[in-house]
C-alpha cells in the first residue's frame, strides 16, 4: 500500500494510454503509473484490495500495492463478483456468466440461458448470486453452491438498467429507465422476493435512474434525467430528499465499503470535474474533489483512497 497518514489518493485510468495513475489529490502530484495494458469498461475491487480491471476481453489484475499482477485473457461485458472465500469469479459475458478459478484463471464453470446477464450481486452470505438480464427483463437467483437455479423473476419493469438487494435478499430494489414517448415512466421497483409482489416508487417527471446504491435506511439513486441522486428512505419507500452534484452533469455514484460515505461524480462543458464526498449518516458534504478534464483527458476510471490511522478505505468510480 502507499504508506501515509490522513492522506488522500485518486487513481485514474486511461481509456486509450492504459495507464493506472496515482495521483496525491491534495498536491495533484503523480505517485506512481502503472502500465496495466488494456483500457477499461469497468473495475471491480475484491475484499483483499485486489483490483480487476476489464476491457471486454481481458482482466487485468492489480495488487494491493499497485502492482500489475497478471492480465488474464477473460472475456466479459464489464460485469463481475467475486467470491473471496471460494477463490471464484464470476463474469458477465452477454448471454452466459462463466465462473473462473480466482488462482489460477481457468474457467471451472458456465451459466447459460440469459439474453443479457448484465449486472450481478451476491446476497450477504454469497450464497445465492442475482444476474439481472436487462433483455429479458427477469432476474434470476442462483445456488453459488452447486449453481443450480434457485429462482426467476419476472414482469420487474419495462426497463430494468441496475438492481440493489436489500439488507436481506428478501427485497430487491430495480431501476427502470423511461421508455420513449413516456409510455412508461421512469420508476424504481421494490421486489419481494418471498411473495413476489412489487412496490412502485414513482419518480419525478423527468428522471433517468442509472445507478443504485444502498446504505443503511436510504437507498441512493443516480437520477441523470435531473441531475440529483434521489435519497429514497427504504422504511417508507418514498425521496426523503435529492442531493444536487457540484456540477451540471452527473455522471456516477459509489458508495464505500463501510457504506459510511456516497461518492458522487459529475462534470460541467467546460473540462472541469468534481467527486462530492457525502457523509451516508448525516447526508452532509463532507469533501469536494475539483480537477480539470484536461489533466485528465482520455480519463475513465477513478479511485479515492483514503488513509486514516493505518486504515485504508478504497473506492473505485467510473467518471
Amino acid at each position: 500500500m502507499i504508506e501515509g497518514v490522513d492522506k488522500k489518493f485518486y487513481l485514474i485510468l486511461g481509456i486509450h494510454s492504459g495507464k493506472l495513475t496515482i495521483i496525491d489529490a491534495m498536491g495533484k502530484n503523480i505517485i506512481k503509473e502503472v502500465d496495466v495494458s488494456v483500457g477499461s469498461n469497468t473495475i471491480f475491487i475484491d475484499l483483499n484490495d485486489n483490483v480487476y480491471i476489464m476491457n471486454g476481453k481481458n482482466i487485468a489484475v492489480i495488487d494491493r500495492n499497485y502492482n500489475l499482477s497478471k492480465i488474464r485473457n477473460i472475456p466479459c461485458n464489464g460485469n463481475m463478483q467475486i467470491d473471496e472465500t471460494e477463490k471464484k469469479m464470476y463474469v458477465s459475458d452477454t448471454d452466459e456468466v462463466n465462473i473462473y478459478d480466482l488462482v489460477k484463471g481457468e474457467k471451472i464453470h458456465v451459466i447459460k440461458g440469459f439474453i443479457a446477464a448484465d449486472r450481478m450481486h451476491f446476497n450477504k452470505n454469497k450464497t445465492k448470486l442475482f444476474v439481472l438480464d436487462v433483455l429479458a427483463k427477469e432476474i434470476k437467483s442462483y445456488d453459488t453452491l452447486n449453481l443450480e437455479l434457485v429462482d426467476v423473476y419476472k414482469n420487474i419493469g419495462a426497463a430494468p438498467c441496475d438492481i440493489s438487494l436489500g439488507e436481506s435478499d428478501n427485497y430487491i430494489y430495480i431501476a427502470n429507465k423511461e421508455v420513449k414517448n413516456g409510455d412508461y415512466p421512469c420508476t424504481i421497483n421494490l421486489l419481494d422476493t418471498t411473495t413476489k409482489e412489487m412496490t412502485k416508487i414513482d419518480m419525478p417527471i423527468g428522471s433517468n435512474i442509472s445507478i443504485l446504491e444502498q446504505a443503511a435506511y436510504h437507498l441512493y439513486a443516480a437520477n441523470t434525467g435531473l441531475n440529483q441522486i434521489e435519497v429514497i428512505d427504504v422504511q417508507k419507500n418514498c425521496i426523503e430528499l435529492g442531493i444536487s452534484p457540484s456540477l451540471q452533469i452527473l455522471k456516477r455514484i459509489h458508495i464505500s465499503k463501510d457504506k459510511d460515505l456516497l461518492f458522487i461524480i459529475s462534470r460541467n462543458r467546460d473540462g472541469f470535474g468534481a467527486i462530492d464526498v457525502i457523509d451516508t449518516s448525516s447526508l452532509a458534504v463532507r469533501d469536494t474533489l475539483m480537477y480539470e478534464a484536461a489533466t485528465v483527458l482520455d480519463a475513465e476510471i477513478v479511485t479515492v483512497s483514503e488513509i486514516q490511522n493505518g486504515k485504508e478505505n478504497l473506492v473505485f468510480m467510473k467518471l
